[in-house]
This record gives structure tokens, sequence and C-alpha cells, in this order.
């Protein structure tokens, strides 16, 4: 619902052709004809939604990422503490006549579940207080805004129940609701987290630096400082900087981020070598043929961005039912009041809490992350193994497919070479020897 509601604000802007929220890299992409200073008024049109916009940086975003496991872990320990205290306390009251109990007892526990429970929803409640709050105050909503709603009311109708001495108050409801909606917050952060570090595995090669030769003395740039026609100092181990010519030196090159293939490619001079790839044997003299943000390598990061936010039929379908969350919940919790407490005639305690229901269990968080997230995560899973994934719809479609055709010049492996046949431990021993000096 945030992405398509960012997307859809940034498109209806002058001279905007394309707009894109790439929910695995957090990164936003935006296409337009104009000049570059009208970015500007793209990141105040994001602000204005109740969102934050930052220029990329690998290391800011690391620690971000830290920062909010930390707090997310914070509230949900409290949450979870409170929760356990204050459902021994209700185990005694739903349990336990009044004549048992007595009417001192009862309203004892019930002030200490409330003396628990207040502070912990104020503290543990913030992801969704604060997430609602900065949307509010730019005139629009979000998935929080009736969770931090139902929360509050159930909290504030069960003070007023206890100051006036009812029999039933609902601080372990609430509670125990803010607790299962952090867990699920922190599912949702960690599959987040998870499907962001594939294509930021990608990214990460196109950060840090390079070393290049200026009048013949090496010195240590950004790679996205790099520019065509510059000569690059590439040592053993080392990854390629950007696409280059190799001006000096023979080495052999791991191209299976590239190509797939698993055997190291050898390079002489005047040989292509492509961002992302691996020098294994020995230094290369390289001369920049295309800056690191123009490389295959960013070809391919673009290619997956693309394709993980791709429009397939199940991420379209949770976009549309998402979108309309808001007012029809909302509309549903004020009927479900009416009807219970006007038409009904239930006492209007039970009918607020029937409508705080409404407004919990009808959160379309479920349908409208799990649909993309599993497609981010797959996507990623088979990155690691060697398939990119270039169109949005393609898990899809391959789910119908029964029949396999390869198309591939030479011999089609599994990548994973065996020794085949008996061979005497002396000439293994000096296979092994020549394989690693």
């Amino acid at each position: 619902m945030c992405i398509q509601k960012i997307e859809s604000a940034l498109v209806q802007q002058p001279k905007v052709e394309e707009a894109r929220l790439n929910f695995s890299t957090g990164r936003l992409n935006i296409v337009w004809n104009g000049a570059s200073g009208q970015a500007n008024d793209f990141v105040s049109n994001v602000r204005s939604l109740g969102y934050t916009v930052s220029p990329y940086n690998p290391d800011a975003e690391k620690n971000s990422l830290e920062n909010e496991n930390r707090f997310l872990l914070m509230c949900l320990g409290v949450s979870g503490f409170a929760m356990g205290n204050i459902m021994m306390l209700s185990v005694g009251l739903w349990t336990t006549t009044i004549e048992t109990m007595g009417f001192a007892t009862r309203e004892l526990l019930h002030a200490i579940s409330g003396l628990i429970a207040i502070p912990a929803v104020i503290f543990a409640g913030r992801p969704f207080f604060l997430s609602a709050f900065s949307v509010l105050r730019k005139g629009q909503t979000n998935m929080d805004v009736p969770i931090s709603l139902g929360l509050i009311l159930a909290c504030s109708m069960s003070v007023f129940e206890t100051i006036r001495g009812a029999e039933h108050v609902y601080f372990d409801s609430a509670v125990m609701l803010m607790f299962f909606l952090l867990v699920g917050r922190y599912m949702d952060f960690r599959a987040r987290k998870s499907a962001r570090s594939a294509a930021s595995d990608l990214i990460q090669s196109l950060s840090g630096f390079a070393t290049i030769l200026e009048n013949g003395k090496p010195r240590r740039i950004l790679i996205r400082d790099l520019r065509e026609g510059m000569q690059v100092l590439v040592s053993t181990g080392e990854s390629i900087p950007a696409d280059s010519l190799v001006e000096s030196g023979e080495s052999t090159i791991d191209t299976s981020l590239i190509t797939g293939e698993t055997l190291p490619r050898t390079v002489h001079a005047g040989d292509n070598v492509y961002a992302g790839t691996i020098n294994q044997s020995a230094p290369l003299t390289l001369r920049v043929s295309k800056a690191a943000e123009d490389s295959l390598l960013a070809d391919v990061v673009r290619l997956m961005e693309k394709a993980e936010q791709g429009q397939a039929k199940y991420v379209r379908l949770a976009d549309r039912v998402s979108k309309l969350y808001t007012p029809v919940v909302h509309i549903l919790a004020l009927l479900a009041f009416i009807t219970w407490w006007g038409i009904i005639g239930t006492p209007w305690q039970d009918s607020l809490m029937i409508a705080v229901t409404v407004l919990i269990v009808t959160c379309p968080c479920a349908l409208g992350l799990a649909v993309p997230v599993v497609q981010v995560l797959a996507s990623g899973v088979l990155m690691k193994r060697g398939v990119l994934v270039k169109s949005g719809d393609a898990l899809e479609r391959l789910a119908v497919i029964d029949t396999v055709f390869f198309d591939k010049t030479g011999t089609l492996t599994v990548g994973k070479p065996q020794l085949i046949g008996a061979y005497p431990t002396e000439s293994l021993q000096i296979a092994a020897s020549l394989a690693t000096h």
C-alpha cells in the first residue's frame, strides 16, 4: 500500500514518465523529462506523504537496519514481558467469580494490570504510533492508523472501566494484541532484510574503492568516481571495479556472476573484463571502458530491481485490495459499532470492543506485504543459485511449465566436477599441488 501510494503520487507529477520504488533494495528510481533540479520537488512530494528520503549510502543503510532491528527487538521484549505478567493476573480474573475473589481484590488486579499495560503500550507501541502520526500530520493514512486507534481505544476504555469499578477490562487483550502485531512486524522486517541482501550484494560490488594510476603513481578513489579512460590496478583476489579492457598482465577471472560459467576464464592483454567478476591469479592493469553506473553489472542490478517490482498478477491484486483498505475498514468499524449499540442494543462498551476488533482483524498487511515479499525472496534465492529473474511474472508462468528445453553451446553440467576413475595416491598429490601452487 505504501509503495503504491508513493509511486502514484510521483507519476501524477508533470513530466514524470516512470516512478519505481524497489521493495528489495529500498531504492527509488524516477524517470522524467526536465531539469535535474526537479528531483528536489520529488523529494518534497514523498516527504509530504510522511516518508523520509535520503541519497543512497550503503553504510548509512546498514546502520539504519541495525538500529531498526534493535528498536523492534526492544519493543518486542517489553511487550512480551508485559503480556506474560498481565496474563498471569488475568487467569485469576477470568477463572474466579466476584464472590470468591472479592471486589477489592478484583479492583487491585485491574489496577496492577493497568500499571503494567499503559507504560508498555506507550513504549512498545511506538512502531505503530510514530508511523501513524507521521502520515496523519501530512493528511494521509496507512495501515498503522487503525492499529494505533485500536490500541488506544482498548486501553482508554479499560482505564475508564477500572475507574468506575466495572467487571471487565481489556488490558490483557491490548498488550497481547500489540505483542503479536510486533512479532509480525519483526518477521516482516527480517524478511525485508533478507530479501534486500541479494540485490544489495550486487550493489556492494559497485561501491567501495579502486586503485587508479595517475602519472605512474597509484591513488585510491571511489568506484562510483571511475570514468572511461582511467587506468586501474586490480590485485589478486580483488573484484573488477568497472567494465574494462586488459592493458597488461595475464590472469584467470571468475565470471560466474555474469556468465554462470563455473570454470575461470583466462584473460590476456586486449581482452574485455566486467565489473563484479573476480581476479583470481595475478595482478592486472586495466583501462576503464564504461563508468560503474553504466557497467554490465549495473544493468543486471537494474534488471533485477525491475523484475522484483514487476506487476505480476498477484502483486496487482494485492495493490488494488490494499488501496481500498483505509476507507473501507473505518466504515466497517463504524457500522459495526452502530449496529451492535444502536440496533441490537448491546452496551456501548461491548459495541466499542467489537468495532476495535474490526479495525484490527481486517488489516491487509499479510496480503499487501506477503505477495511482494515472496516474489523478492524467491528472486533472491534464485540469484544466489545463478539464476537471474528478469520478468515480474516469470515465477507465476514457471508454475505451469511442464517441459524445459536447454539451448547451450558445449556441455550442460551441474557445476560440480567429479573425479572419474581410480588413480594412484601420488598422482592425486601432484594434481593437488599443481592446483594449489
